[in-house]
């Protein structure tokens, strides 16, 4: 599962990296991007919905950060998890407050 993990982590860097030099270096031909807000839609979304001609890359894009936010789930559960009460805070009151009771005893 570790070689597994490397590589999918690989894939995605490179991917990342290939296609976002691209905006600089124009290695890559690309047509014009749409009008209005699509934009700053999902991946996924924009090539199922408005250019299906790249569905494949988005697909395995896609397939390979879902795996990874899988493998390292523990990392991401703050995201889904309800914030905690702050309990440094309350331990900090505690301790000042002990003193206290103990001089009034």
């Amino acid at each position: 599962m570790k070689i597994v993990t490397t590589i999918a982590r690989s894939l995605l860097g490179v991917i990342f990296v290939v296609f976002g030099s691209n905006l600089f270096l124009h290695f890559i031909p690309m047509p014009p991007p749409p009008e209005g807000p699509a934009r700053d839609v999902n991946i996924l979304a924009f090539h199922a919905l408005m250019a299906p001609a790249g569905l494949g890359l988005a697909i395995v894009v896609s397939a390979l950060a879902l795996f990874l936010v899988w493998r390292y789930r523990e990392n991401f559960a703050g995201l889904v998890r309800p914030p905690q009460p702050a309990r440094r805070q309350q331990s900090i009151l505690d301790a000042r407050s002990q003193p206290a009771a103990a001089a009034n005893s």
